[in-house]
């Protein structure tokens, strides 16, 4: 399997190489096949091959992933469960769990790898396995690996996702005895063990769709994918489980039909950094003519060796036995040729418009409406990118760490309404510079139409032009638009309970105050009733006054 899918990937190592060599050394010692401590940059005279993809690496960090920020939320797929109150409270809870376990594991550094990966070389891939709790009651811990281009093999299933990832690493036999224990290394890798427990030897990990699975069983090896590490100098292999998900999230910058590894923007930049580099190496060489020439001198024509250096006397026969030659170069070309070059390598790395957001010595202050045409702008170039990071790194990422924690206890009970209903599923939401300045957008739009509402009400005296708008449906957005936490708004549930509660404590205060006023008007009426009762006989009324 292994052989197959070096074939498939062999076409692209031509190109990464070069594009390693120019854009990312660092990134790029397995395909180049750099040992550790090597020189990689021999072929580098010039930064801005290495700079502006690194910008826009860091960009995307920052607008997608920040760490210092909730750059997700949750919500189901079904909108009337995202109007009950408890459904809101447990989503939230779920995603700020989330967020923790992924603050607390590496996943800022390797994520950070993975973003400088695609961008140069197309595609970028970041494995994620789980490190058993010590014991039991504890919640696993996530461990990321970002994978350096030229270590790993991908395939695709019917629907364009990897859900193949074959990746080469290097471990010493003394971990590899720590891992999996003498009798599952083998007679090769004990052999070598004996010998030098320090040495490295190449392992490979195998992860793929389970063919051959039992569905009743639900050990390790009937998970949904395999897992099986080899040692591929024997075919040996060292142990073999299963993943209940795929643990690997490959993200392409972009991808053509055929070609399951993409393309990034390095493909198109990479003839204007080679000329670029080569310039200026050619420059440099130019500068060290310039300031020490080569020297001509005519035979016997000088008494003596010359002495190249300041205040010094040379002898010579006559004026014109020694001379050089100057440089025929044109410095000012050459500078507006490399300042073409620069530019047209930014843009192409987007390196101008994400300075353009960025603040200067003279800021000019914008509006929330403003500031989002902006953003949404960035979105038009980098948005296709932006919808495959999110959808083929981030997505699997987030909802593998929700069901491990849902496996492992570390999620709060469901709550009625998700037990009830079997076809509720959850959806991710993300949120970065770009959705906020489109929430704002909104914000202000709803703003500047309540100012216009009440001018009019004032001017017209009609107040049932405000009917013409939905005010629970305005009071979520602009909740949602401030990023209002859920544990301080109440769903339409709640708000539906209070509303009744307060209805019958209102019909119950009008019946009391009914009560009251019949009672004030029955004391109000008796002095009157008494008037008009008619006088009693005398006799009777002096048997009343004079008693028994």
């Amino acid at each position: 399997a292994e052989d197959r899918l070096k074939a498939g990937r062999t076409p692209h190592e031509s190109d990464w190489r070069d594009l390693g060599e120019y854009l990312l050394p660092t990134r790029s010692m397995a395909i180049l096949g750099a040992k550790p401590g090597a020189k990689i940059t021999t072929k580098v005279f010039d930064s801005e091959g290495l700079t502006a993809p690194k910008m826009l690496s860091s960009s995307l960090h920052g607008n997608l992933t920040n760490p210092s920020a909730m750059w997700f939320s949750l919500l189901m797929r079904q909108p009337e469960l995202n109007l009950l109150n408890d459904v809101q409270d447990w989503l939230e809870d779920t995603a700020r769990r989330a967020h923790a376990a992924l603050r607390a594991s590496n996943f800022t550094n390797e994520i950070a790898a993975t973003y400088e990966d695609l961008p140069v070389f197309g595609p970028g891939a970041l494995f994620f396995d789980v490190i058993p709790p010590p014991r039991p009651g504890l919640t696993p811990e996530p461990l990321f690996t970002a994978l350096p281009i030229g270590t790993y093999y991908i395939s695709e299933n019917a629907k364009g996702r990897v859900d193949t990832l074959f990746y080469r690493l290097t471990m010493s036999l003394r971990a590899i005895r720590q891992r999996w224990g003498e009798q599952k290394m083998g007679k090769d890798l004990n052999d070598l063990y004996a010998k030098d427990r320090e040495q490295t030897v190449p392992i490979l990990h195998a992860v793929s769709p389970r063919s051959d699975r039992n569905y009743e069983s639900r050990t390790a090896k009937n998970m949904p994918f395999t897992s099986c590490w080899v040692y591929p100098d024997k075919r040996h292999k060292i142990d073999e489980s299963g993943y209940p998900e795929f643990p690997g999230s490959v993200c392409r910058w972009s991808r053509q039909a055929g070609e399951p590894y993409g393309r990034g923007l390095g493909h198109l930049a990479l003839p204007d950094i080679r000329t670029l580099n080569r310039s200026v190496e050619l420059n440099l060489m130019d500068w060290a003519l310039a300031i020490a020439p080569p020297l001509f001198e005519m035979d016997r024509a000088v008494k003596g060796d010359l002495r190249w250096e300041p205040r010094a006397r040379n002898v010579v026969t006559q004026r014109e036995a020694v001379f050089t030659v100057k440089s025929g170069s044109d410095r000012q070309r050459t500078a507006v040729e490399w300042e073409r070059l620069e530019k047209k390598i930014q843009r192409i790395f987007f390196v101008d418009r994400l300075l353009a957001m960025l603040p200067t010595e003279n800021p000019t202050y914008q509006t929330a409406f403003e500031f989002a045409k902006r953003m949404q702008q960035e979105f038009l170039l980098i948005g296709p990118a932006y919808g495959r990071i999110t959808g083929e790194l981030l997505g699997p990422i987030v909802e593998r760490t929700v069901r491990i924690l849902g496996r492992s206890g570390g999620l709060l009970p469901l709550p009625a309404a998700l037990q009830q209903n079997p076809n509720a599923d959850m959806d991710i939401q993300y949120v970065g510079p770009l959705a906020r300045a489109q929430e704002a957008e909104k914000l202000t739009g709803i703003s500047q139409k309540n100012i216009r509402l009440q001018n009019v009400i004032t001017i017209t005296g009609d107040a049932s032009l405000a009917d013409n708008f939905d005010w629970d449906q305005e009071a979520a957005v602009v909740s949602r638009g401030f990023g209002v936490p859920a544990s301080v708004t109440r769903g339409t549930d709640a708000v539906a309970r209070i509303r009744q509660a307060r209805a019958q404590q209102q019909q119950a205060a009008a019946q009391m105050q009914a009560l009251q006023q019949a009672a004030q008007a029955a004391g109000q009426a008796a002095p009157m009733v008494k008037a008009l009762r008619p006088a009693p006989p005398p006799g009777a009324q002096i048997a009343t006054q004079g008693g028994p």
